[in-house]
């Protein structure tokens, strides 16, 4: 979302634009510190499916209501403040589900793959902008959160004996 939300609205101007990113950067940053004391309080999976959830109606209707600025900024926010999720509750499912030995190894790799994710994104559309149609690429993202939603629905976020009968840390 952060690489392709200033191209996908002709109608809105670019301050517009600017301050969806701006407000949607400290939306990021702020949020993390109410999506972890959310999940030390309800658990990876319940605030998992809160934050997914609010990702898939952004991912559905940022497009279609892109015109509007108003709704194209709160959507901004909103998805942005999802990101910022990402990176507060990974790191204490890790732990918990793998344990204090393997939970930050995990952890990196996960944020090795967002990194390559967004920097991917990037690149795609700087160099295929032309050829994107991007009502497509939110449908596929909209796609991939809700398969997201199923799977943790399906997640069970109770310790994981991940070390044969033995927990490390």
């Amino acid at each position: 979302m952060a690489s392709i939300y200033k191209e996908i609205s002709d109608k809105l101007t670019d301050d517009t634009k600017t301050w969806a990113g701006a407000l949607g950067s400290i939306f990021n940053g702020c949020s993390r510190f109410f999506w972890a004391s959310l999940q030390d309080k309800y658990g990876f999976r319940k605030i998992y499916l809160c934050v997914s959830t609010i990702q898939l109606v952004s991912s559905l209707l940022l497009y279609p209501m892109s015109d509007n600025s108003f709704v194209f900024v709160a959507l901004i926010c909103s998805s942005f403040m999802c990101e910022g999720a990402h990176f507060a509750c990974f790191p204490a499912a890790c732990v918990r589900i793998f344990g204090l030995e393997n939970g930050p190894h995990i952890n990196s790799f996960l944020l090795t793959a967002i990194s390559f994710s967004s920097l991917s994104s990037l690149a795609i559309v700087v160099f295929f902008k032309e050829w994107i149609d991007f009502r497509i690429v939110f449908m596929i993202a909209s796609a991939l959160t809700l398969l997201n939603i199923i799977v943790i629905y399906r997640f069970d976020d109770r310790e994981m004996d991940v070390d044969g009968g033995r927990r490390k840390g």
